[in-house]
């Protein structure tokens, strides 16, 4: 077995991908920007491609077909906007109207044959992620600060033509995770014959995990001009070993720093896909998910000794933090398009419907304000070269409105509206050996 630091030397890429910040514009704190070209096409027909090297994220089987070696450098580029409006919260506090910002995704795919039947792949691209940031004196300071969960992976892969219509693919899946999550301690709270009232504390906790799964495909082409491609990647459990650091602790007013643990679920996906060519020039693509988010029943936080007892003071070690979650699984469907409108340029468009894993109000937490998305997207190839293509895509996302009705520890209540939309702007290049 590898040691995690043999691991984590494979996941340098990924890394710098996580320090840049990684909002999540999926249901859930999925990532679904891991094709500028199916960014045109909102994401359509991707289990189905034979032609784009970052298809071997959605199937394994993809890059069997592929005559020629590829590699596909991609960045997205995301702007994302969602307002809170208060409709009657208990907990006292600022609004903290509006939240959101810039961020960069990048990820890169490279497929190469080694046969006429058997191609690898490999493909390094974030997975999931969130980041949403409050002030201090926000009405919801005991649920959360700062919230900022990145994943990212590397996706070695093979595949083999085991017919001249159906191709089968297989590969390991490396998850680096990196969590940061903090919000205020309500010390202001205590009672005069504790000592109180004190200013408000704050627990951090951050830390990071290395975890394996896996992706396996199949790709089968019953007759010219039809695709049909399943993909399934599996659950992941990551263990994470956290810094928590309890600043302004009772009574003494200190910082104290100790570990503590916690398990991070990540869903087990499934893609179905197809892509039908009407003519020589328009293609027509669909394509449904499904995520297992019930895995997200719980966030649940293990403290050591130090941290507990800061946490518990004066009443006895707080041994634990419990994040309630009750997710249930859920759908994403892509319906896309492109034409070509000659020998350099394709153009292409598409919708899709992403479903929330949040279906109470009450489980609708400011950690992760989640709503149904809906997507309309278009974009362009370009044909620079024999070996040069240019990629461009442009995704807007319409949020839907929802209302969050979350309690804090003390009881007290954060209700309000939410409303967002996001805009993903995309671009990549792709070099063919």
């Amino acid at each position: 077995m590898f040691r995690k630091q043999r691991l984590r030397s494979l996941v340098v890429f990924a890394v710098m991908l996580a320090a840049m910040g990684t909002p999540a514009w999926s249901a859930g704190f999925s990532i679904l920007e891991q094709s500028v070209p199916g960014a045109g096409r909102a994401l359509a027909g991707m289990t189905a491609d034979i032609e784009d090297p970052s298809a071997l994220y959605f199937n394994a089987a993809a890059p069997a077909w592929f005559e020629k070696g590829k590699i596909i450098i991609g960045n997205h580029f995301l702007r994302a906007k969602a307002e809170f409006e208060d409709k009657g919260s208990t907990a006292a506090g600022e609004d903290n109207g509006s939240f959101g910002g810039w961020s960069v995704i990048p990820n890169i795919y490279w497929v190469q044959p080694i046969s006429s039947t058997v191609s690898v792949g490999l493909g390094m691209s974030a997975t999931s992620g969130t980041s949403t940031g409050y002030n201090t004196h926000w009405r919801g300071k005991y649920i959360a600060l700062d919230t900022e969960i990145a994943v990212v992976s590397i996706n070695p892969t093979i595949s083999w033509k085991a017919l001249d219509t159906l191709s089968i693919g297989a590969g390991p899946v490396i998850e680096y995770a990196d969590v940061c999550l903090s919000q205020a301690l309500p010390y202001s709270k205590y009672p005069a014959n504790l000592g109180g009232p004190y200013p408000n504390g704050q627990l951090k906790l951050k830390g990071d995990s290395v975890a394996l799964g896996f992706a396996i495909g199949a790709l089968y082409i019953p007759v010219e001009g039809t695709r049909l491609g399943i993909g399934y990647r599996s659950r992941i459990t990551h263990d994470l070993d956290l810094e928590a650091r309890v600043r302004g602790s009772v009574p003494t007013g200190a910082r104290v720093t100790d570990d503590a643990q916690a398990d991070l679920d990540l869903p087990a996906m499934l893609n179905l896909g197809v892509q039908q060519d009407i003519t020589e020039r328009w293609t027509v693509m669909a394509d449904v998910c499904w995520s297992e988010w019930s895995v997200m029943e719980e966030l649940k936080v293990n403290f050591d000794p130090e941290v507990a007892k800061a946490l518990g003071w004066p009443r006895g070690p707080k041994n634990d933090e419990t994040i309630k979650m009750n997710w249930r699984d859920c759908w994403r469907v892509g319906l896309g398009t492109e034409y070509d409108l000659n020998d350099k340029w394709t153009v292409r468009c598409g919708v899709a419907y992403d479903q929330t894993p949040v279906e109470d109000v009450e489980d609708r937490t400011p950690r992760l304000p989640d709503a149904d998305r809906y997507w309309l997207t278009c974009g362009a190839q370009y044909r620079y070269s024999e070996n040069i293509t240019l990629d461009l895509g442009y995704v807007h996302i319409f949020f839907k409105d929802v209302k969050m009705d979350y309690r804090d520890v003390l009881g007290q209540t954060v209700k309000g509206d939410i409303t967002g939309s996001a805009d993903i702007f995309s671009m990549g290049m792709t070099y063919t050996f």
